[in-house]
């Protein structure tokens, strides 16, 4: 199934309330739903949650865990740090005794937590944790519900039974609470997870990988003697015990851990996992003859309310989502007790998939691949257990046990301050704590990202790569990636930044409108050479839509979503024939499609003639342009309609959420194309090959500058501004880690340049004229006029000119023009001649800084024009294989085609446009091939 093809049906109604069913309510479930309902958005868009607990409530008690590195970052977040530290059980330490209780090593605790020892400075009972973060999710949903949300729906002492999805929904049949149908089912029922057999059938046979070693938890009375250090004793066989400490004066834990490396357990306790009688049984069997408090311990199983007895094992599976339904924690990736990093994986689980839910406005498969694509690094960690563990410490023979105790002993008598046993080694904590530190940073709209890595090696040179990504976010300046870094200093475009090359002096084409801006980054070339000026324009040599190519020569060319068969639709069948513009070919009247208003060959021609595969998305179908005069340069192209109709008249640039989801499915397209697939609804198939040269762009930060915009005085992003910018970064995060999996990552160079940026940034300097006041003061009769934050005026007669020049100088103030570019200037500045050249405007007209030719109140902000505004973009190359440098000089945007087909190793001479002009590649890839 492709990546898009689930998205497009929940398109239509991903704004609408979702609907999650958590299964388990442990320690990941109530995390996750909390995060859920605690982030930034309106409360008619927070998810209506159900939490089911097969259990009857959470227990105070449990097993001892600890909580490490990201663990104690997202109980920090949760602000709940204070309530569970005064929840711990005050454990000192670890003591390993012999049948004598004759202590033979210790190793105290640090309660700085500046140390990872054997015990954490947050050591607290599995109950007692699962009941805090439940009455958490409790106040947190009340709080939802009493601002008009749905919150927490809690179900006890039920199950999940029957599991069915397909695109759009996912349908349960619990054991009590009958059939529910729900948007998502989400998996954190634990290491025999029920959600996981139901979802994945026969694919998860095998994922559950056995230790060779079973552990008894229960708790006893509480002695004197016990104390608050933990004492673990070790027995011949492989059997090791821990009394523990429990934070109360009535009680102590107990964990036993048996040895099967031959099995035998396994086939004692077959077909009786569950029985709790059996399980006693055999617990007690294993006690006999142990030497250390035996006749305690078998009191203790005996009378053992709170047994829970099971393998210890570790879960591995390829892929944590299947469809609508996601695992979380030990369901999807438990790394084992030996690990002790369970519960900071369930902790940072939870909170990377809410992060990835909520950025990604709950369209699953992109949330899904990001929150696997975050976490997958830090579980390989966490279970890459060392070399012969578990069973290293847990000897077979009297002469092992021996060996262990001096092998402690020594640690302990050479002062070392980290305990290496139980699988908490300085190295593997040390990488673990390094690791999972940087993966934690909340953005305001909970997008939760990795971004601390960086690629193998430095590179000075320029190597050929075998594909490219040319990816526009539209709007974005050069002055944003500063703002950017400084507000987001790990975010991932910092660590693009870090292996990569900016140009901060890069500037755009003019006129800065996106389709010229779109060709120019692909063909090499600027209008005068390309003839694409605007995407409303008007050409002096073609006729009329569906004229017939009749007299009077000269029409409007209109490549936007009117060309479409239904403007209305997301898909309606590309571009309508009947729409286009026409004009004489060899004596014959023919419709003009995009692509065939380009005059030179474009990068993407160039590429396919070598044999190469080429994919493309834009924001209409008329980005059929990109396929060059040929009608051949894209392999496949993708181009969902912006404009589409999605209620009440409005269209996906109505506001950032909208746009943010329409540009998920230009993600979700990047992604396909890299597993070698298309999205439904395209044109053209890659046969299931990687296209060597890919592209398209992302529209909600334009339309966050056009709706938002910057705050006054300070010129910082406004909120939506920013979550646009935000979900822009997650997204290239999205496709760096697609890459990464793929292992096409040191093979591919991504190119991240802006087609166009936005005036004015300063929104005191917005204003508005009126076209109708322009085309008033001009004084003379027009044809056409382009509007935006410039004016292109086509004149009904060129000897008008001047009449036309100077009635706009006599109006220059109220229309508040800042230059007329005309004559022999505009031809001088390289816009063309409007004598020789249909193409080209009469005259170009400039506003002053943050005037908008327009009568609409839906924006404070526009593009088209020639201000640094306008044209100052953000521009920069990634590739884990450069180093970073910074280039300051001024580049333009049409240097980027050369470089494509440079890097790829190809004739960037071949480009007609680049040999017109004498464009040069991008500083840093130069003379290398």
């Amino acid at each position: 199934m492709s990546n898009t093809s689930d998205l497009r049906n929940t398109f239509t109604t991903s704004s609408t309330r979702q609907h999650i069913l958590i299964v388990g309510c442990g320690i990941a479930g109530p995390v996750l739903a909390s995060l859920l309902l605690s982030s930034h958005k309106p409360i008619a868009t927070l998810p209506h949650i159900t939490i089911l607990e097969r259990n009857t409530a959470a227990l105070g008690s449990g097993q001892n865990i600890d909580i490490r590195g990201v663990g104690k970052h997202v109980i920090e977040k949760l602000g709940l740090t204070q309530d569970i530290k005064r929840a711990t059980t005050g454990e000192e330490g670890v003591k390993i005794v012999d049948a004598n209780n004759r202590i033979w090593a210790q190793f105290p605790a640090d309660k700085t937590g500046k140390v990872e020892t054997g015990t954490s400075d947050v050591e607290v009972l599995r109950g007692r944790l699962a009941e805090l973060l439940s009455k958490y999710t409790e106040a947190v949903s009340k709080d939802v519900e009493a601002r008009g949300g749905k919150g927490v729906e809690f179900i006890s002492n039920d199950s999940i039974e029957w599991l069915h999805q397909d695109e759009k929904k996912v349908y349960a049949r619990l054991a009590k609470a009958g059939s529910r149908t729900y948007d998502l089912v989400v998996g954190a029922d634990g290491l025999h997870s029920k959600t996981r057999k139901l979802a994945w059938g026969a694919e998860q046979e095998g994922c559950l990988r056995p230790l060779c070693m079973y552990g008894a938890f229960f708790s006893t009375t509480k002695e004197e003697a016990d104390g608050d250090w933990r004492s673990w004793y070790h027995a011949s066989g492989g059997i090791s015990v821990m009394l523990r400490p429990s934070g109360t004066k009535e009680k102590s834990t107990v964990l036993v851990l048996l040895a099967d490396k031959n099995g035998t357990i396994t086939k004692a306790i077959a077909g009786h996992e569950r029985d709790v009688s059996a399980q006693k049984w055999l617990v007690l069997k294993k006690l006999e003859g142990i030497a250390w408090k035996e006749d305690r311990l078998k009191r203790a199983v005996e009378a053992a309310d709170d047994l829970y007895f099971d393998t210890t094992a570790q879960v591995k599976l390829d892929r944590w989502s299947k469809g609508r339904v996601v695992l979380l924690g030990d369901a999807g990736y438990c790394a084992s007790p030996f690990s002790g990093m369970g519960t900071t994986l369930a902790l940072a689980g939870a909170y990377h998939l809410a992060g990835s839910l909520v950025t990604f406005s709950y369209q699953h498969e992109l949330a899904f691949a990001q929150y696997e694509n975050s976490m997958r690094p830090l579980v390989e960690k966490a279970q890459k257990l060392p070399p012969g563990m578990p069973h290293l410490i847990h000897p077979q023979t009297l002469w092992g046990v021996w060996l262990l105790r001096i092998f402690c002993a020594l640690i302990h008598w050479s002062a070392a301050i980290l305990f290496t046993l139980n699988m908490k080694s300085a190295s593997f904590l040390a990488l673990v704590s390094t690791a999972s530190a940087a993966l934690v940073e909340r953005q305001p709209d909970g997008g939760w990202w990795d971004a601390n890595w960086t690629g193998p090696r430095g590179y000075d040179g320029c190597p050929q790569f075998q594909h490219v990504a040319v990816l526009s976010v539209d709007g974005l300046h050069a002055s944003d990636i500063d703002k950017w870094l400084s507000l987001k200093p790990s975010s991932n475009i910092s660590m693009m930044l870090d292996h990569g090359y900016r140009y901060t002096g890069a500037y755009t084409t003019f006129p800065s409108d996106s389709f010229p801006g779109s060709v120019a980054q692909f063909v090499g070339a600027n209008p005068r050479t390309t003839g694409v000026w605007y995407d409303d324009i008007w050409d002096r040599s073609f006729y009329p839509v569906s004229s017939g190519c009749k007299d009077p020569i000269g029409a409007e060319v209109e490549y936007d979503e009117t060309i479409d068969y239904n403007l209305n639709k997301l898909f309606s069948g590309g571009i309508n024939a009947s729409n286009l513009p026409e004009r004489l070919v060899n004596g014959q009247c023919q419709e003009v499609y995009p692509h065939q208003r380009i005059r030179v060959n474009t990068a993407w021609e160039v590429a396919v003639a070598a044999g190469k595969k080429t994919a493309y998305t834009d924001k209409h179908p008329s980005y059929d342009i990109m396929r060059g005069p040929s009608g051949t340069g894209l392999t496949t192209g993708y181009f969902p309609e912006i404009n589409a109709d999605i209620g009440d008249g409005k269209s996906y640039t109505v506001n950032v959420t909208e746009c943010m989801r329409y540009d998920s499915l230009h993600v979700a397209a990047f992604l396909d194309w890299l597993d070698g697939n298309v999205p439904d609804n395209s044109e053209g198939s890659l046969g299931g090959t990687v296209p060597a040269l890919f592209g398209g762009n992302f529209q909600s930060v334009s339309v966050g500058q056009k709706t938002a915009g910057y705050v006054k005085g300070s010129l910082a992003f406004t909120s939506p501004l920013q979550s646009a910018i935000e979900f822009v970064d997650a997204s290239l995060g999205v496709v760096v880690n697609k890459l990464k999996a793929k292992n096409l990552y040191d093979q591919t160079l991504m190119i991240v340049c802006s087609k166009h940026g936005q005036a004015p940034i300063d929104p005191t300097l917005f204003n508005e004229v009126a076209p109708d006041n322009f085309t008033k003061e001009i004084g003379v009769n027009t044809t056409f006029i382009t509007f935006d934050d410039v004016a292109l005026v086509f004149l009904e007669n060129h000897g008008d000119l001047a009449t036309a020049v100077a009635n706009l100088n006599a109006h220059k103030t109220d229309l508040h023009i800042d230059q007329i570019i005309y004559g022999q200037q505009q031809i001088d500045l390289g816009y063309g001649d409007p004598t020789k050249d249909p193409a080209v405007p009469d005259m170009i007209v400039l506003p002053t800084l943050g005037t908008i030719y327009t009568t609409s109140k839906s924006k404070i902000a526009e593009h088209g024009g020639g201000s640094d505004d306008d044209r100052h973009i953000a521009c920069f190359a990634h590739n884990p294989l450069l180093t970073k440098k910074t280039f300051d000089g001024r580049i333009n945007t049409t240097q980027v085609a050369p470089t494509i087909l440079q890097v790829l190793g190809l004739n960037a001479e071949a480009l007609q446009g680049v040999d017109a002009e004498g464009t040069q590649v991008l500083p840093g890839f130069g003379g290398f091939h």
